[in-house]
């Protein structure tokens, strides 16, 4: 098995990437790290026979341990200076601040 190899199942693995994750920013990060964990098995010489069905496999290995990390870190408040534009990959926003309205005293 070469690079060249693993090369031709890119768009596979993003597209089942994106069926597990939910979200593309999730999916390119599950896709990159199934492609190292890949280019590394390479690099020891070991050869695969079933290249797309074995990257599957690698790929649900790398999925469960972002969700093990995922849920191992703590939950940390954000407070209410930041709204959320995608719940799915928790991408913040941060509020603006709103303008200081000018009241005059004609006292």
């Amino acid at each position: 098995m070469q690079s060249k190899d693993l090369e031709k199942h890119i768009e596979f693995l993003l597209s089942a990437a994106l069926q597990k994750c939910g979200n593309i920013y999730d999916a390119e990060d599950l896709t990159q790290e199934t492609l190292l964990a890949a280019l590394s098995y390479m690099a020891r010489g070991k050869d695969v026979q079933d290249v797309k069905a074995w990257l599957l496999v690698v790929m649900g290995r790398k999925f469960n341990d972002m969700l093990r990390k995922r849920y191992q870190q703590p939950i940390v408040s954000i407070g209410d200076d930041f709204d959320i534009v995608d719940e799915n990959a928790m991408i913040l926003k941060q509020k603006s601040p709103e303008m200081p309205v000018f009241k005059p005293n004609f006292a």
